[in-house]
């Protein structure tokens, strides 16, 4: 690992982005490796920068690579053999929705979306993000998240 310690907002930080990719059914272990890229990426980036990175930046930098890293793990598998890790996501107790009314079967249904329609539906479900927001971290046009977010919800129903 290239930092040995990180203080405390680097650290919530990450376990907030875990808890995230936990929520859109990405599997524990591909999770913690993901976290893990994530960390030793970020840390070489904070070393390079001159100036202190702010909490809102770094959130947003914290989510942007490991929405991309997440993206490249799904790329590389087939849809058949990436499944959702049920069990943990029933011990975080979340109870996502789509369209705002609870589905029992809400994790399977978003295990079978697409990356950009799961990180599209998590963003602005489970961390309340703006559209703007959205359109900024995963670097779309506002009027492409709406248009995702739309055919998103529809593949919910």
């Amino acid at each position: 690992m290239a930092t040995k310690t990180i203080d405390n907002s680097y650290k919530q930080q990450l376990i907030n982005v875990y808890q995230y990719l936990i929520n859109i059914g990405t599997p524990s272990a591909v999770a913690e490796n993901i976290i893990k890229q994530v960390l030793f990426i970020f840390s070489q980036y904070k070393s390079s920068q001159a100036s202190q990175i702010n909490q809102t930046n770094m959130r947003m930098k914290l989510l942007q690579l490991s929405i991309r890293l997440s993206i490249s793990v799904y790329s590389s598998q087939t849809a058949a053999t990436t499944d959702c890790d049920n069990e943990q996501v029933s011990k975080n107790n979340y109870h996502g929705n789509c369209h705002g009314n609870y589905h029992a079967n809400y994790h399977a249904i978003v295990c079978s979306l697409d990356p950009i329609y799961k990180h599209i539906l998590g963003l602005r479900y489970y961390l309340n993000m703006s559209y703007q927001e959205i359109a900024e971290i995963l670097e779309l046009d506002p009027k492409q998240v709406l248009t995702f977010m739309h055919e998103a919800r529809r593949r919910c129903l």
